[in-house]
């Protein structure tokens, strides 16, 4: 009876939830969160990590996350499931143990325009609705004190909520020892960017397009900017947006490059090392992690003044009064740009900061929860 009811309501939800085409997050920053923890763990636990392996629009998505995995849990009922974001919908309606929920974020949905027709608001409704059904669960993994605190006022139990940090891959993510001259030469020519632009300071921004960004203070400022190159990597997400910004940049004649596709983690972070600032302006973050890969990377970086980015960067940074305020993040980036004292200075705090993203210390963590898991 109670597998019956399952499968007829999450039918209704996914009427809603398959047209609003959900997040895919395997290859996203989000991913990069278990696939850094898990394949360790899994060689001391009997962990199933679930990942949604079809496309948002796909049928086969449908078939997999609400009929072929539930069936699956019901011949590994003794193992630890570990779910993500995109699994709270059907999965929380589904009678399983040994349960942990990774969740990065309660967002507010008014920061984006993406998801303005009645069905995305219902299925809104319906995403916050779940977050009650979260106390189901054994446990909740979330990466920062602000998305732990954003859950325990939806009225999650605080004991189940822990909180593990994002790690970052120092080995990776790290100054390389190759010329700048050398690896912007590299770059320019593998990914077609103009040879006038060679010698030009670059600034960078790594992540999407959504209205939470605020991409467009980003472009504002650069209009006060001369001799520079501002370099945008990974794919829009609102293509509404990619044509907002063109639009503008056209308009003022902004020296912008977009890159939607990259090669390679290498890549990602060769642009870390030839970049002159990194800029991040958010509204929104749950954690907030292409400034910590840049800060690796040896960047400096100028961030919001939001408490979820302060808790990630610490001092480390320069930190915007106010994030909407194109003239004050002209003033940040020509500030790093030529007060060479300043940039040391902040690239130098960078390895106190750094502590809080090793590898070891944060693994112990999670071994301590997969334990109690097992011993329950």
């Amino acid at each position: 009876m109670v597998i019956c009811k399952y499968f007829i309501f999450n039918l209704f939800i996914y009427m809603i939830y398959w047209l609003c085409w959900p997040s895919e997050y395997k290859n996203s920053w989000i991913g990069k969160y278990s696939n850094t923890y898990l394949p360790q763990l899994k060689k001391e636990f009997d962990i199933h990590d679930l990942w949604m392996p079809f496309k948002a629009s796909s049928l086969l998505r449908i078939i997999c996350q609400f009929l072929l995995i539930p069936i699956k849990l019901l011949f590994c009922r003794n193992s630890i499931k570990i779910f993500y974001d995109e699994w709270r919908l059907p999965i929380l309606f589904y009678p399983i143990k040994n349960v942990i929920f990774i969740i990065h974020d309660v967002r507010n949905y008014n920061l984006t325009t993406k998801h303005q027709n009645f069905l995305q608001r219902i299925y809104f409704k319906i995403i916050r609705l779940s977050f009650n059904r979260l106390n189901k669960a054994d446990q909740i993994v979330t990466p920062s004190v602000f998305t732990k605190t954003s859950l325990i006022s939806l009225w999650l139990n605080e004991r189940k909520i822990s909180v593990i940090a994002n790690i970052i891959d120092q080995n990776v993510y790290r100054p390389l020892d190759v010329p700048k001259d050398l690896l912007r030469k590299e770059l320019f020519e593998k990914y077609s960017i103009w040879k006038d632009n060679l010698y030009k300071k670059v600034i960078l921004y790594v992540w999407s397009e959504e209205d939470r960004k605020n991409i467009v203070t980003i472009l504002k400022s650069l209009s006060y900017l001369d001799d520079y190159l501002f370099i945008k990597i990974w794919n829009p997400i609102i293509l509404e947006n990619r044509q907002k910004h063109i639009a503008f940049i056209e308009k003022y004649t902004l020296n912008c490059i977009f890159i939607d596709n990259i090669y390679t983690d290498e890549d990602i972070v060769k642009f870390y090392n030839i970049a002159d600032v990194f800029v991040f302006p958010s509204l929104f973050e749950w954690f907030g992690r292409p400034p910590i890969e840049a800060q690796a990377s040896w960047c400096p970086v100028i961030s919001s003044n939001n408490s979820w980015l302060k808790e990630v960067v610490w001092d480390s940074v320069l930190i915007l009064k106010d994030p909407l305020d194109e003239k004050e993040l002209y003033q940040k980036i020509n500030l790093i740009l030529h007060d060479y004292e300043l940039k040391e200075k902040i690239i130098a705090l960078w390895y106190e900061n750094a502590k809080q993203f090793i590898l070891d210390t944060n693994i112990c963590k999670w071994r301590k929860i997969l334990q109690k898991e097992k011993l329950d």
